[in-house]
């Protein structure tokens, strides 16, 4: 019976690999971020501005136009950082892919990203994305970093066609 739940529990092949495709198109700038987050989380004081941390820890993607949204979430949820502030983390279905940058790493794509974040926010957040997430262990916390992409991979084909038109 545990053998049939695990089963079930498993991605299909299919999905594995669209999943590391679209791991593979910001795996580099992923890793980089989550390497930032254990930087800017070393050694903090316990009693540190939450706004401050949160400003700190997204710096290097608060301007990047792909990214739509970034959770922290630690163990003790109650302590979430996110960015923009107020932004909800969907509920994904995450696909589970091993990398040999940043180990198991989580993968959630959407064909039409379901993002709820905050009016002021200036992203647009219609269209396809992809959320990544990985696991890291920060001052013997556990900590998940989660960062939610534009996806160009599911674009539709009129828009790709029209930018080769350029």
């Amino acid at each position: 019976m545990l053998l049939c739940a695990l089963a079930a529990c498993q991605a299909p092949q299919t999905d594995v690999a669209d999943a590391a495709q679209r791991l593979r198109a910001h795996e580099g700038e992923f890793a980089e971020f989550c390497r930032w987050v254990r930087r800017a989380h070393h050694g903090r004081p316990a009693g540190r501005d939450r706004d401050a941390l949160a400003e700190t820890v997204f710096a290097p993607v608060r301007h990047t136009q792909q990214v739509l949204a970034a959770w922290l979430v630690p163990t003790e949820d109650e302590h979430r950082l996110a960015m923009p502030t107020g932004a909800e983390l969907p509920a994904a279905a995450w696909v589970a892919v091993r990398s040999r940058r940043l180990g198991i790493t989580h993968v959630a794509s959407f064909a039409s990203c379901p993002l709820d974040v905050p009016r002021w926010w200036r992203r647009d957040v219609d269209g396809p994305c992809v959320l990544l997430a990985n696991d890291i262990e920060v001052d013997g916390d556990a900590v998940r970093v989660i960062i939610a992409y534009r996806d160009f991979a599911q674009a539709p084909a009129e828009a790709g066609a029209a930018l080769a038109g350029r």
